[in-house]
């Protein structure tokens, strides 16, 4: 068996090895009764005035990760942080799940995160509505009603499902028809990069861009690559000191992507297709065009664009890392593909009946969670891991990445074994990650599309080609969502049929 380990190393949390969590304290079954107050949560070393902020002199945006991992284990499953005095506000981090429980259980119909005000001012400095994921309260809600009436129903999201069935399918031409000497397609990086957009276009722009048939033309690039380069400057933004607010060029460089992105969705966007549009279906996108204002259509719009393209190109990229790193497990994928295609059609619901599949997937974002958990703004006071934390603080929960090789947790931790989720989990397990998507009012909006091109991306992959990786070992980088450390680059076998 060819475990996940030997390509991470043995007892490490994704590349950064373990290290023993304080004595006497645990993650979880915190016990509630008189708690410490929030002056005693431990805290990294801090200097007077300049809070935790000399820490990050020598910051790496895409290690940050790694950063949260080495406080819990040397603080415990709780610290707090507070980087500038005056100009940060101090966050808890959890990584407990008696902590996560408690988060999720706190009942609202507005849960509140931290703002992104950065990205809010950005796109409003071109007239930008600051969109979903900028905003709380009153606004959000109305927002986000509207969306989870047309994106988060099953059945409007099946209907979806044959046409992104046919974009796979396409994608594995796609690969075909490019495999140079080494069975391996050159910028293997870029196809996925057509694939998640092309995929991503059938439900926002609800029509087939071509980019899998001809050249991918200047527009589609830009809009591309200014929304992963919008997510990677997320993070010194979100995570470090506010020097966006006095000194421009960061906050204007976002800005101009932005707009990038908008002038060519909107005002150009017979160009960003590389051949004729061709409509798909009349769906949920129009119909929720309809009920919101122009300025807030175009940035749902650009945010199910830019999270279509790089979440599921990322999650797909995890997937088949883990696929061609555990044969054994492959095989037996490919024979339940196999076996389903004889009898039934792909479309959304029958999708539901692939159980092995949707246990890959769920491995997968187990060893690699696409987020470091959740955020929540605690609307009233919470103990928290023993402590009282007060109403308003912002509270971050990293369980996904501290608890996902924890063997407390999951049995074998290290190990690919995507037969854990095909029986009962064990209880303690449920609160231990909050999972890829969140959970919550506020979980992703887009995660049903996402998961549906994702396993229709797998079917239509496994099922044509025996799928090799021969390079550097992945881990994770932390772009606001976690990307592979290195660039996707498979060995596609094609199966004799």
């Amino acid at each position: 068996m060819h475990r996940i380990v030997n390509q991470l190393g043995k007892g490490s949390y994704n590349g950064i090895n373990r290290l023993p969590v304080r004595r006497g304290q645990t993650a979880t079954h915190i016990q509630d009764l008189e708690p410490k107050p929030f002056s005693a949560i431990p805290e990294p070393r801090k200097l007077p005035l300049l809070g935790t902020a000399f820490d990050y002199r020598k910051f790496e945006p895409k290690q940050f990760h790694k950063r949260v991992l080495k406080r819990h284990q040397e603080l415990g499953p709780i610290y707090k942080e507070t980087v500038l005095p005056g100009m940060t506000p101090t966050i808890v981090f959890t990584s407990s799940s008696d902590d996560l429980q408690k988060m999720l259980k706190i009942h609202a119909s507005m849960p509140q995160r931290g703002e992104m005000k950065f990205l809010k001012k950005a796109r409003e400095s071109f007239g930008f509505h600051g969109g979903v994921a900028s905003v709380n309260g009153e606004e959000w809600y109305k927002m986000r009603k509207q969306i989870n009436e047309h994106f988060l129903n099953t059945e409007s999201v099946w209907t979806y499902a044959k046409e992104h069935y046919e974009v796979s399918k396409d994608f594995a031409d796609f690969i075909q028809n490019n495999l140079n000497e080494e069975n391996e397609v050159p910028d293997f990086r870029l196809a996925m990069q057509r694939w998640a957009f092309e995929a991503a276009c059938v439900f926002v722009l609800e029509t087939r861009c071509g980019t899998l048939s001809g050249e991918v033309t200047e527009n589609v690039k830009v809009i591309i690559d200014s929304t992963s380069d919008i997510l990677v400057g997320f993070v010194p933004l979100f995570f470090g000191l506010p020097l966006w607010k006095y000194f421009p060029p960061k906050i204007l460089r976002l800005s101009k992507r932005q707009y990038l992105i908008k002038c060519l969705l909107f005002e150009d966007i017979e160009k960003t297709c590389s051949m004729k549009r061709t409509p798909v279906i009349y769906q949920g996108w129009r119909k929720l065009c309809m009920k919101v204002p122009l300025l807030q259509q175009e940035s749902i719009l650009a945010d199910f664009l830019g999270g279509g393209i790089v979440t599921t190109q990322h999650a797909a990229a995890f997937a088949l890392y883990c696929l061609a790193n555990n044969p054994e497990k492959q095989e037996v994928l490919r024979k339940e593909i196999k076996e389903f295609k004889k009898k039934d059609n792909i479309s959304g619901k029958t999708l539901q009946g692939l159980k092995y599949l949707h246990a890959c997937v769920r491995e997968t974002q187990r060893l690699f969670p696409l987020t470091l958990g959740f955020s929540r703004i605690i609307p009233k006071d919470l103990i928290l891991s023993g402590y009282l934390v007060p109403k308003d603080t912002l509270v971050l929960n990293v369980g996904n990445i501290m608890n996902n090789r924890d063997e407390r947790f999951f049995k074998d931790p290290d190990e690919f074994l995507p037969e854990r989720w095909l029986t009962s989990r064990e209880p303690s397990s449920r609160f231990a990650m909050s999972g890829s998507f969140g959970q919550g009012p506020r979980m992703c909006p887009g995660r049903r599309f996402a998961m549906q091109e994702l396993n229709c991306l797998l079917v239509a992959l496994l099922d044509k080609f025996h799928i090799e990786y021969h390079h550097k070992p992945f881990e994770l980088e932390f772009q606001a969502l976690f990307a592979p450390s290195e660039d996707p680059q498979f060995t596609f076998i094609p199966l004799e049929k």
